[in-house]
């Protein structure tokens, strides 16, 4: 069909050594896709997330969950996707910048460019910006983020890949801000 309906439920179990940092929490959502039209595809939800966790001060966290993604192909070679979503964080040990701990709700906008060059050869380019709001102190992060990958298919189940990511947070919290590069030579097999 041209437009269908989803629904997706996931749950999580985060057990911890550290017992404070626990925790147990569902997502639902629900929404509406189309199948490739002319040259898109796409899909909207909405829905609910909520995280229970075992320390004193944060019991529980829930939000609305909102987002989608388009996919453009414009060529055989080329697909572009564009996506929105938010999430929770999994709570963390104790820091200068995050005392408590705790988790955060974060929401992400990405573009992902695939091209085909050749029959072997594939590379994608990404970029996007995050926005985390933690919950239980003032913190807030920025996070703007781009990298590339170069694919190689060695054979028909194995690749090599080498992949470069740059990433700059900006945060409200003293010392919490920072940059990193980040370059990946990896092989992969499938079986």
């Amino acid at each position: 069909p041209a437009l269908y309906g989803f629904t997706e439920a996931a749950g999580n179990i985060r057990d911890i050594a550290d017992g404070s940092l626990t925790s147990r929490g569902y997502r639902v959502r629900v929404g509406l896709g189309t199948d490739r039209i002319s040259l898109f595809r796409g899909e909207i939800f909405g829905g609910v997330q909520r995280q229970n966790y075992q320390r004193a001060i944060l019991t529980e966290a829930a939000t609305p969950v909102f987002g989608g993604k388009i996919f453009w192909y414009p060529t055989r070679a080329f697909t572009v996707r564009a996506s929105l979503d938010q999430t929770f964080t999994d709570s963390s040990m104790p820091t200068p910048a995050n005392p408590g701990g705790f988790p955060a709700r974060v929401t992400t906008a990405l573009l992902h460019v695939h091209y085909h060059m050749a029959r072997d050869w594939s590379v994608v380019w990404r970029g996007g910006f995050d926005h985390s709001v933690y919950l239980g102190v003032i913190r807030r992060d920025n996070g703007w983020h781009t990298g590339a990958t170069f694919t190689y298919d060695i054979y028909r189940n194995m690749t090599a890949s080498l992949d470069y990511e740059f990433q700059r947070v900006n945060s409200n919290v003293a010392n919490a801000s920072f940059t990193r590069n980040a370059v990946t030579l990896g092989v992969r097999y499938r079986y």
